[in-house]
């Protein structure tokens, strides 16, 4: 494939993705065709990337039916921090047009059941947690999206999993957004409790940073002791 080529594909595909999120297309499939009042977003934040600190999920549904696209909205990782902050604060402070919740996985549980695993079963206490939080949302009337490869088993509600659903999905990408910022903020308040490791920087990721910090101090009770980078801290640095 030529580079003219190259770059009208991906244009093409881009365009078609934000088509996707402003017009909320897989939203209005799922209700005006399929008959589901309730679409719900699931995605999380902090998951293989991460050496430090829990794995954060988020569970998002519109409750408006008339709901216009936020402008702007996309996976959490190709917004500023601004914009993500911008798009949390209106999800957050409008509960009669958004119904939203939170779970996460320590870094116990990923060490014992692996990021993957983990990561849907905080998937799954969210959908649940939103059900149990909001009266007016019936499981046989929605439907979840979550984002990535395999759906958690033994969910309330039909649904389905969408690799890269959180650049595709307009609800997917409202709650990655929500666990991108909740985890952000969780992995702040760390920065405070164990100022060595910078987790207000890198929020636990894999850096050169973070890794020289490992080599120098140690792993804090935050770390994930599966993580190779953990396990093996003396590492060579190049």
């Amino acid at each position: 494939m030529n580079l003219a080529i190259l770059l009208v594909t991906l244009f093409a595909q881009k365009s078609g993705r934000y088509k996707s999120l402003r017009e909320q297309t897989y939203e209005k499939k799922l209700r005006n065709l399929q008959g589901y009042e309730h679409v719900i977003g699931v995605d999380e934040s902090g998951g293989s990337g991460s050496w430090a600190g829990p794995l954060v999920a988020a569970a998002v549904t519109i409750l408006e039916d008339d709901h216009e696209a936020m402008i702007g909205v996309d996976d959490s990782k190709q917004l500023t921090r601004q914009k993500q902050l911008e798009i949390y604060d209106i999800i957050t402070s409008n509960p009669t047009k958004f119904a939203w919740t939170v779970a996460t996985s320590s870094p116990e549980e990923i060490d014992s059941m692996q990021v993957s695993p983990a990561g849907r079963k905080a998937m799954l206490k969210c959908v649940k947690s939103l059900f149990k939080e909001n009266s007016n949302l019936v499981p046989d009337e929605s439907y979840a999206i979550f984002d990535g490869h395999r759906r958690p088993k033994y969910c309330p509600c039909i649904g389905r999993p969408m690799v890269n659903g959180d650049s595709l999905c307009y609800t997917v990408a409202l709650a990655s957004i929500i666990a991108k910022v909740s985890r952000d903020r969780i992995m702040q308040a760390y920065a405070k409790e164990y100022p060595v490791y910078g987790f207000d920087k890198h929020r636990g990721h894999g850096t050169m940073d973070h890794l020289r910090a490992l080599h120098i101090h140690g792993p804090s009770p935050i770390h994930r002791k599966s993580v190779k980078a953990v396990k093996e801290r003396l590492m060579p640095l190049p």
